[in-house]
């Protein structure tokens, strides 16, 4: 019957359904949303339809269900698009969707899509000639490109964002906008940057009612910037904060982060089973899938740093699958990198070399200072390997690698003291103090086998400094064992 009935007269049921629901329930609409963004789409009040559409993408949103927020937000553009002369008093409703979807994109770690749909409307946003709506979209295209690793685009929009956020009267854009700067500050080694753009907003995470990603990033992005200074107490202090603020309001947001922020603390200290524990519980509960590959990158990175190279191939597989369908390069340049490691440790040393070199070029062009230091500590202890003996390569390894074992093994210390020390060189510049550390002990290691006492102690002295000064019990104990050995043969 239905179907059999005239167009306008189906619009006119669905009207009158989601008058009468409006009616009745006005003091439980929440719980109608989704019906009634679906009878004033179909019925004649299309401002109607386009609010109930957003109000039920937001609540789909907070209820965990990113596919059906997408939906209803997608389901909205197209009516603003196709009913704009209904829309022309008020422009700015397109801008304000615009946003709300944002957030769906972020969480789905969608940023080609997000990208795509922000850059599309620029010119809008800029026509509208509203400081707010710009210092937002500004804000936004800034934390789509840091996770693009598209840092120095991503600084650009964000200084611009800054900027504009010093005439809005709103201090929850300028909280925002420091936050994203923590981010991407941390990645271009600018960590003194990130930590003065942590302490501006500080007190305005606790006293203004923020967007709950703003609070999460704002917490997770402190303990990034720590992570990076090998001060592992702050990174444990931050997923703290984000555990009780998490466990309090049954966020599952929140516990993710808050797990992925402990696991770094572990991981700086050199406790790698807890690190390893911290991040397969993030990922075990994420149902976000940018929250879950950022779990899953880290379990990766922290089997690698245990020497499991096994167990993080399957991650690195699922990773870069993701990355290459949405581009989340701020996970999936990491997961190349792994790629490099395995393939050497699967003994394809010349394809893990090269892997390594272009994942470093990489790094060098967008200005990822930490990144590049990493690589370097992960090419000096690869070459640091051949100057030990091999160590675990096996003989089919050797053979079927002859000829580059004829070239690198006459070179390897050199090539791992150069490396090493580019490491060092980086991470001192930077502070990052998480690469600088472990890379002087290395060094020191190197030292030692080549029968260099005096630079071997020198080395395994300073590590011994840093190690102190952050107070990470683990790599003390190994630096100052190693030291007593060269200062007992001696």
């Amino acid at each position: 019957v239905y179907h059999g009935l005239l167009k306008k007269e189906r619009q006119e049921i669905h009207e009158r359904i989601g008058m009468a629901i409006e009616h009745i329930f006005s003091e439980r609409l929440p719980e109608f949303y989704e019906v009634l963004a679906h009878h004033f789409s179909e019925g004649k009040s299309i401002r109607k339809a386009f609010d109930y559409l957003l109000k039920s993408g937001k609540k789909s949103f907070e209820h965990y269900s990113l596919k059906e927020a997408h939906v209803y937000f997608q389901k909205a553009y197209k009516i603003i698009k196709s009913n704009s002369a209904n829309f022309q008093d008020d422009e700015e409703l397109l801008s304000r969707l615009l946003f709300k979807w944002a957030i769906t994109y972020n969480q789905r770690g969608d940023f080609n899509g997000l990208i795509d749909l922000l850059t599309a409307h620029e010119d809008l946003i800029i026509k509208l000639n509203n400081k707010e709506l710009l210092c937002l979209f500004y804000a936004w295209i800034g934390w789509a490109y840091e996770r693009k690793l598209l840092l120095k685009e991503s600084h650009q929009y964000l200084k611009k964002a800054l900027e504009l956020a010093k005439g809005c009267k709103d201090e929850k854009i300028t909280t925002a906008v420091c936050t994203y700067l923590i981010w991407t500050c941390a990645d271009l080694g600018l960590l003194v940057d990130a930590l003065e753009y942590s302490d501006r907003v500080r007190d305005g995470i606790h006293n203004h009612e923020l967007e709950q990603q703003v609070y999460q990033l704002f917490w997770c992005g402190v303990a990034w910037v720590h992570w990076f200074k090998g001060e592992s107490d702050k990174c444990i202090e931050a997923g703290n904060i984000l555990l009780e603020s998490g466990l309090k309001n049954s966020d599952n947001r929140k516990l993710t982060l808050g797990y992925i922020a402990q696991g770094w603390g572990f991981n700086a200290k050199g406790d790698q089973k807890k690190a390893i524990n911290s991040f397969e519980k993030a990922a075990e509960i994420a149902i976000d899938p940018q929250y879950y590959c950022d779990a899953k990158i880290m379990l990766g990175f922290s089997h690698i740093a245990d020497g499991n190279v096994t167990a993080a191939e399957a991650i690195t597989e699922e990773m870069l699958i993701f990355n290459k369908q949405y581009g989340f390069d701020f996970m999936g340049e990491a997961a190349k990198t792994f790629d490099g490691v395995i393939s050497l440790a699967k003994g394809e040393f010349q394809k893990g070399l090269n892997v390594l070199k272009k994942a470093e070029q990489r790094y060098i062009n967008n200005g990822a200072k930490v990144r590049v230091a990493w690589q370097n500590q992960l090419l000096g202890r690869f070459y640091l390997k051949f100057v030990e003996g091999g160590g675990s390569i096996s003989m089919n390894s050797i053979i079927k690698n002859s000829i580059f074992f004829l070239k690198t093994i006459p070179l390897a210390g050199r090539k791992a003291k150069h490396h090493l020390e580019k490491a060092i060189e980086i991470s001192n510049q930077i502070g990052a103090g998480m690469i600088l550390g472990p890379t002087m002990l290395d060094l020191g290691y190197l030292y030692r086998l080549k029968k260099n006492s005096e630079m071997a102690e020198k080395y395994f002295q300073r590590s011994i400094k840093i190690f102190r000064e952050l107070n990470n019990d683990i790599y003390l104990k190994k630096a100052e064992g190693l030291l007593k050995e060269i200062q007992d043969r001696c």
